[in-house]
């Protein structure tokens, strides 16, 4: 059973979220109002993860993001947020987070990137990622093991279906995926992608 701790301000966001978690076979939803509610909730039960909105009353989520990393360093945070503010993100990542995914994100996308953070990876979504890095904002990380299994897929010519299929993810995660990797590698395209993993440019 994965255990996930859910920090949202807004009752009608947090009760949908939660009606889709908990819809989900292995997921449990423990879901509090604020950033203060939620490191409370994580000093008196064990969760697997934190699902967390940025802007929240009596403390955010960056703040409480900090904390929960603090207190539980081996528990991944997730950004689940509107706003795609990339001093948002930085701040976010800055604290700790693992992961900073917009709200209109496919049900599917937002479940698939649980289990990926839940296994060490670290999502942002492809279009920031790549500026956050072209402003040196976030420092140039290898692939992770998820990406370079990507790119190697990509290297034997799948298309983003295929990969998802063989890898049993959504297309859109791959989608994002993909884009992280071009973000990481600073290419714009998968022949540069593969070129530059082999040491071809």
């Amino acid at each position: 059973m994965i255990r996930i701790l859910l920090a949202e301000d807004q009752t009608l966001v947090r009760d949908g979220l939660c009606a889709l978690l908990a819809m989900r076979d292995g997921f449990e939803v423990v879901a509090v109002a604020n950033g203060k509610e939620a490191v409370t909730a994580a000093r008196e039960e064990r969760f697997d993860i934190a699902v967390i909105d940025v802007r929240m009353p009596v403390m955010d989520g960056i703040e409480c993001t900090r904390l929960l990393k603090e207190e539980h360093p081996g528990m991944p945070v997730l950004i689940l947020t509107t706003f795609d503010d990339h001093s948002l993100v930085q701040k976010c990542l800055e604290a700790g987070a693992s992961a900073y995914l917009l709200k209109d994100i496919h049900p599917d996308d937002l479940v698939n990137a649980i289990r990926l953070l839940l296994a060490g990876e670290r999502l942002i979504p492809g279009d920031l990622a790549r500026t956050l890095s072209e402003t040196d904002d976030i420092p140039a990380e290898p692939l992770t093991p998820r990406q370079r299994e990507v790119l190697s897929l990509i290297a034997q010519g799948l298309t983003n279906k295929e990969i998802a299929k063989q890898l049993y993810l959504s297309e859109g995660t791959v989608k994002n995926i993909v884009s992280e990797i071009y973000a990481r590698l600073n290419v714009r395209d998968r022949v540069q992608a593969v070129l530059k993993s082999l040491g071809e440019i």
